[in-house]
């Protein structure tokens, strides 16, 4: 996406989107969204991983409200808007029950590969 730049009277650039500035004319792509440095960002804005851990999902469709660039992986962390996110489910009896019964098969099976071989191997499972 292109800036939608305004030349200020100080000779700075800005975007009237993502509301960034620069001393020259930028060469990079808008983000289409407001943009923030990791100091600034407001509170209602989670990363989607941040919205999972206080067990929320995006909702369907939910784009972006913010963005913060990521210098050493030359791209943007995405921000989502709390207000718009959605419940996780919750999971089922059903579902409970076969995690503990894979987790204790799992726990079951390293012990006795130390039981065996005195260590545990993750990458020799039986």
């Amino acid at each position: 996406m292109e800036h939608h730049l305004i030349q200020l009277p100080d000779r700075r650039w800005t975007c009237s989107t993502c509301q960034w500035y620069w001393k020259s004319k930028p060469q990079s792509e808008c983000p289409g969204v407001p943009r923030y440095d990791c100091a600034h960002m407001p509170e209602p804005f989670k990363t989607q991983t941040e919205l999972g851990k206080i067990g929320l999902k995006l909702a369907f469709d939910q784009k972006p409200a913010a963005c913060v660039y990521v210098p050493r992986k030359m791209d943007y962390d995405w921000f989502y808007d709390v207000a718009q996110a959605v419940p996780k489910k919750q999971a089922t009896p059903a579902q409970l029950a076969a995690l503990e019964k894979g987790r204790s098969l799992m726990a079951e099976s390293i012990a006795r590969q130390i039981a065996i071989e005195g260590y545990y191997n993750p990458i020799k499972m039986d």
